[in-house]
């Protein structure tokens, strides 16, 4: 069987550090570090955790054994201060969906710990309120009525091929990395295997060399 993995794609316009930072660090503030202060804070870590639910009996008492188990993990990342986040439904689906229901499934939402003196907990349980499927994106809700730094939106239809791409994630379930290229090219259809002789087709995607 063959496996693929989609990156969340976002076009983002980030709020760039101001003049102090400029200051302080000078040449050393490069746009692609200037691009991870301002964007980092909103870019978050997704665990899907499931639980099996197990049975004990111990002098004719039963006992449920079960616990929560981390499935998978990806990126996501704040789109509005209510905490509505944006991520791969393949993140927050278990392999085996059949195997368990709602209350055997929790999400997991981990910010970067590097951001940890702004917040006053980094990690929160969420929702699913929609998936797509077919474009492989889902939309979470936090359970929290804090306030987060939502990543500034920009416009896909405004984009020129050659210019410098920025990429953040949290792969494999790890901290936050970063990798910088260029914007390959635009409206690119990709057919993959998904599995075996089982193919899928992806219309209107964006090219980048980043890693």
């Amino acid at each position: 069987m063959s496996a693929f993995v989609l990156a969340l794609g976002l076009v983002v316009s980030p709020q760039l550090p101001g003049d102090a930072m400029l200051e302080q660090y000078g040449q050393r503030l490069t746009p692609e570090a200037r691009v991870y202060q301002a964007v980092a804070p909103s870019v978050v870590r997704v665990e899907l955790w499931g639980r099996l639910g197990v049975e004990a009996k111990v002098g004719g008492r039963s006992f449920d054994t079960s616990s929560f188990f981390k499935m998978s993990s990806g990126t996501g990342v704040v789109i509005s201060e209510d905490g509505l986040i944006l991520t791969n439904t393949h993140v927050i689906t278990p392999s085996s969906p059949d195997v368990f229901d709602e209350e055997g499934l929790r999400i997991r939402v981990i910010f970067s710990s590097e951001f940890s003196d702004s917040m006053d907990q980094i990690e929160f349980d969420a929702n699913r309120l929609k998936d797509d499927p077919q474009w492989d994106l889902a939309l979470l809700q936090i359970e929290s009525d804090l306030s987060f730094k939502a990543a500034p939106l920009g416009n896909s239809d405004d984009l020129l091929i050659g210019e410098k791409v920025v990429v953040l994630g949290a792969p494999f379930g790890g901290s936050l990395s970063l990798s910088s290229g260029v914007l390959s090219g635009l409206d690119r259809q990709v057919t993959m295997e998904i599995q075996e002789d089982e193919h899928k087709t992806f219309q209107g995607l964006i090219q980048i060399d980043a890693a």
